[in-house]
């Protein structure tokens, strides 16, 4: 490839019919703009495969398509944790990894004035099983002496546990924003 190749993802097509040459293999780049493109690779799969690819944007393919070479197949399209990797690396977003836990230096639960310690109290979140969040809950009490209950609204208040000196600051400081995705 020429000093004009640029890493790019893709979905490449080895199911469909249309081959180029022994090792030519169709392929659409995420956001591509309808380019068409055609992926060098000895590699014959059966199904739709995310793909990182290297794309050389002055080399061009047959029918005007450009040419790229396979780099790395990221696994089938329609596959979640697939495709979510695909999207984190073509947006640069970067998977979450914490600091160590012995790092963190939190302070004390039982420091922080005018906050209810609830860890002791059944709690359920509405958030989906994949979650790493959970930062919201609620709870119900059982019947006090007249029959009434009592609805617990629970929100985590990380900012008053992970003070401004601690390594998980500042890792949180860095990393400026949570990215979301639906599905799951």
């Amino acid at each position: 490839m020429a000093d004009s190749s640029t890493f790019k993802i893709g979905i490449v097509k080895f199911d469909d019919r249309n081959r180029y040459g022994t090792d030519g293999v169709p392929a659409t780049i995420l956001f591509g703009g309808g380019q068409r493109y055609i992926v060098r690779s000895k590699h014959d799969g059966k199904r739709n495969q995310w793909a990182k690819v290297r794309v050389d944007e002055a080399a061009a393919a047959a029918g005007g398509a450009r040419e790229a070479e396979l780099v790395e197949l990221l696994g089938p399209c329609g596959d979640h944790p697939t495709e979510l990797l695909a999207f984190q690396l073509h947006f640069g977003v970067r998977p979450c990894r914490y600091p160590a836990r012995d790092a963190w230096a939190l302070s004390p639960a039982d420091a922080v004035p005018d906050r209810t310690d609830a860890r002791d109290v059944y709690c359920f979140s509405v958030d989906n099983a994949s979650t790493r969040d959970v930062d919201d809950a609620l709870s119900l009490s059982e019947p006090d002496a007249d029959g009434a209950r009592t609805l617990g609204i629970h929100i985590a208040d990380v900012a008053s546990r992970v003070p401004e000196t601690s390594p998980l600051y500042a890792w949180a400081l860095a990393r400026g924003a949570s990215a979301y995705n639906s599905g799951g």
